[in-house]
């Protein structure tokens, strides 16, 4: 079975990402020298920050035709807030554990997006690692490993596959904060095309389950990418995934998918990509 043709061919995702990081900074003093400018995270026991995040979600998500619309949700830093007394305060008045108001502020900031008939998308720890109220639409993009998706199918989500042990992008690329000449990437090693060709999106998926699978996506971030290097790292192991996904287990001859039989279609690509530039350049 192929769970491929149902996903966001010629669609976008669109994201606002309101999740923690683990490149926080480590005190308040760090504050000052930030990994990634700009450190903190939302403060979303507080009932003014629900608001106003519930409303430039709304305002974002009025921009885009697309019915998905992902707020992240990813490596919350409990740390944090605990050490923010503003927060300890909200929660002693409300008697709230911080759950509870991660919660309240997931439905809120969801609800806002349903109402415009957007169908909220999470990081997978939404799904696995909070107890928060979510609708039984909300995708869950599995991307820590993807032993994790029969988790979410088992909690009957639907999935979207971009694990870092398959398909991230610029894993292998070296520590890129450079301080670190020996440094690795966090998801190494480099994830070959034929690594990423041989994912089984439907491993572990119980047959009942496999209609939550709607695909899958490559990721990149851009620490160290730009458009000047963006056709080597994408090329070809964004379009050998893609197949993954379209074609399925099988091709249409009815032979099994493999590494050996797409390595010609990918030269033929390749063929057709170098002719399409140079006839466009005459």
């Amino acid at each position: 079975m192929s769970p491929a043709p149902k996903l966001l061919l010629g669609r976008t995702l669109q994201m606002v990402n309101i999740s923690s990081d683990r490149n926080y900074g480590r005190n308040i003093a760090n504050l000052n020298n930030p990994i990634e400018p700009p450190a903190g995270q939302l403060r979303f026991a507080s009932p003014a920050t629900t608001n106003f995040t519930a409303g430039l979600l709304a305002a974002t998500a009025k921009l885009f035709p697309s019915s998905l619309f992902s707020t992240g949700g990813d490596e919350l830093n409990v740390n944090c807030y605990t050490q923010d007394e503003e927060t300890q305060q909200i929660l002693s008045e409300t008697g709230q554990t911080l759950e509870e108001a991660l919660d309240k502020f997931t439905r809120a900031t969801h609800g806002a997006l349903e109402q415009l008939g957007k169908t909220p998308v999470v990081w997978e720890e939404m799904v696995l690692d909070h107890n928060v109220t979510l609708s039984n639409e909300t995708v869950a993009i599995v991307w820590i490993s993807s032993a994790n998706a029969a988790a979410v199918a088992a909690k009957n989500f639907r999935i979207v596959h971009g694990p870092s042990d398959y398909f991230y992008l610029d894993c292998g690329g070296g520590e890129w904060l450079g301080s670190d000449p020996e440094g690795n990437s966090w998801c190494d090693p480099f994830k070959t095309w034929q690594r990423s060709y041989t994912f089984d999106p439907l491993a572990n998926i119980t047959e009942s389950q496999q209609h939550l699978v709607l695909g899958g996506q490559q990721l990149l971030w851009t620490e160290q990418s730009s458009p000047e290097n963006m056709d080597s790292i994408m090329w070809p192991r964004a379009a050998s995934s893609a197949e993954v996904f379209w074609t399925g287990a099988t091709l249409p001859d009815g032979s099994p998918r493999n590494v050996s039989s797409a390595l010609p279609r990918l030269h033929d690509f390749s063929l057709c990509g170098v002719r399409f530039v140079l006839a466009h350049a005459i």
